[in-house]
């Protein structure tokens, strides 16, 4: 980004210093140089772009482990998710799964991934409405997606999971 900026800044200054001259061959350079700078400053926004998401998705992975955890924290532990043997099966393997894990969940989103995943299946067991879980997965999709976004849709994930908890 940074060779971009100086090409961009180059551009204009040699445009600027040739826009002065009156010949024709000078004019062409300086529609040359000028050209340059505005695909210097493309590039720039796109190089722009890639940070922003980057250090966005970072946050993104992290508010969606955090949710899970969450989620399935307090399905384990509300008795109206067992209300079936394979609820309660699922709810017990949760339940396990916490214990067992506990010292690999402060690591990052993507050394998990797979035990994150065993653990979203053991939610759509105890999720006999699906409700949760669809809700869950939708939100998730949108902030891994759309990771500059994700405060404002981890703020409506909670009101939507709020309105499903009580109702």
């Amino acid at each position: 980004m940074l060779l971009f900026l100086l090409m961009l800044v180059a551009g204009v200054y040699m445009f600027a210093l040739d826009v002065r001259t009156k010949s024709l061959f000078e004019l062409l350079i300086a529609l040359i140089v000028l050209g340059q700078a505005l695909v210097s400053l493309v590039f720039l926004k796109k190089g722009f772009d890639v940070y922003v998401y980057t250090r966005c998705s970072y946050e993104a992975r992290d508010l969606v482990k955090a949710n899970l955890l969450e989620l399935v924290t307090w399905m384990v532990s509300e008795p109206r998710f067992g209300s079936n043997v394979e609820a309660r099966e699922a709810q017990d393997e949760a339940r396990r799964w916490l214990e067992e894990h506990a010292d690999k969940l402060a690591e990052p989103f993507e050394n998990i991934l797979d035990e994150l995943n065993a653990l979203l299946n053991l939610m759509e067991k105890m999720d006999s409405t699906g409700e949760y879980y669809e809700c869950f997965t939708r939100f998730t999709d949108e902030m891994l997606s759309r990771p500059s976004r994700c405060g404002r849709l981890d703020a409506e994930y909670r009101l939507e999971m709020s309105g499903l908890a009580g109702a």
